[in-house]
Formats: C-alpha cells, structure tokens, sequence
C-alpha cells in the first residue's frame, strides 16, 4: 500500500506539531507541547499500521518480488520523518521560543543527520546494486530495526527510571521529544520488523 497519499497530512502535522510546541514552550505549558508532540506521533504510527496491514495490499502487490523492498522504502521514510520531526522540534524549541537548553542543538541536528541518513537508504534501495536490497541485506537490516526498537524501549525506561521527565529544567521539552519520538519510532520500527517477516514467510 502505498504511503504517498498520506504524506501531504503527515507534513502538515510535522508543520503543526513543531510550530505549536515553539508556542508553548515560549509560555511554558507544557501540556500543550506534549499534546501537540503527540498528535504527531500518533499519526505517524497510525500511518505506519495502515500502509503494513498486508490484508489491504493487493494480490499484485504480494507477488511482487520487490514487495519486501517496497515496504523497507516506506517504512524507513516513515523513521525519516519521525527523527526530521524530532531534530525540527528541537532546534524550533531551543533557537526561537526562548527557551534555553545547551545541548538543544546538538541533539537537532544529530536527529536531522540520521533522517538524512534514512533518506538516503531509501533512494539506494532503489539501486539494483546496493548491499541491502539483497535477500540477506533486507534480512540484516530487519534485525537491525528489531534491535533499533529494543535500543530505544530501553532508553526510555533508563529516561522514565532516572526522573528526569519530572525535574523541571528546561530540557523538559527536550524529553518530550525523546518520550513521543522515541515510542513512535519503537512503533514503526516493530512494524516494519513484522512486515518483513511476514513477507519473507510468503516469499
């Protein structure tokens, strides 16, 4: 199933959902921020679930020999999306509202390289010759987004179990982030790995 139709939403929540946390950060209600973080993350996953429930795909699309190739295109645009999102509303927060964290940028800009990166595995997944388009690189890189998403369930937890999330300081919007950002991409990331799965057995 294909994503494309979805992203003119998806964008526009991105745009809404930075743009609403900047606000809120700049007067400081912290629920607005968190419920503006999570309506995008919501989407996102929400998107992840639709265009992976293979039960929608046609008959023509399950056959296709490149229908696990397909699916690892949009599930890492997916990721993408989800870390721009995150190094967008980092350096939004931390440059324009006011708000003042050191190492805002730092993590903005990290979140904005690995999208970057994701980016550009998608467009060489679409070169017959890249490593990872092979039936052992798709299978590298499904484990790879197996062990993505127990990295960050356990980071979070590590975040939850520290009481940073509680402390106060400015990096709360920072946390709110990590929190949303980190779950959704835990979400999108046990999706693609079913996926794959799912149509590795077909296959």
């Amino acid at each position: 199933m294909s994503l494309q139709p979805l992203i003119p939403y998806l964008a526009a929540l991105f745009a809404l959902s930075a743009a609403t946390m900047t606000w809120a950060a700049s007067v400081g209600d912290r629920a607005i921020s968190l419920g503006a973080a999570a309506l995008f993350g919501i989407a996102l996953a929400l998107a992840a679930a639709h265009i992976n429930r293979l039960s929608r795909w046609s008959d023509a699309a399950l056959a296709d020999a490149d229908a696990e190739i397909h699916a690892a295109r949009r599930n890492a645009r997916l990721m993408a999306l989800a870390y721009a999102w995150g190094g967008v509303a980092l350096l939004a927060v931390y440059k324009l509202s006011g708000l003042k964290w050191q190492h805002g940028w730092q993590y903005g800009s990290g979140m904005a390289v690995i999208a970057g990166l994701l980016l550009a595995h998608v467009h060489k997944l679409g070169d017959k010759d890249y490593g990872l388009r092979s039936r052992k690189g798709l299978d590298y890189a499904g484990r790879a987004t197996l062990l993505h998403a127990l990295a960050i369930i356990v980071s979070l937890a590590v975040l939850v179990a520290s009481g940073k999330l509680w402390s106060g300081k400015p990096d709360w919007a920072a946390n709110q982030v990590f929190v949303v950002g980190g779950l959704t991409l835990a979400v999108v990331s046990l999706i693609a790995w079913r996926t794959h799965n799912a149509l590795r057995a077909r296959s």
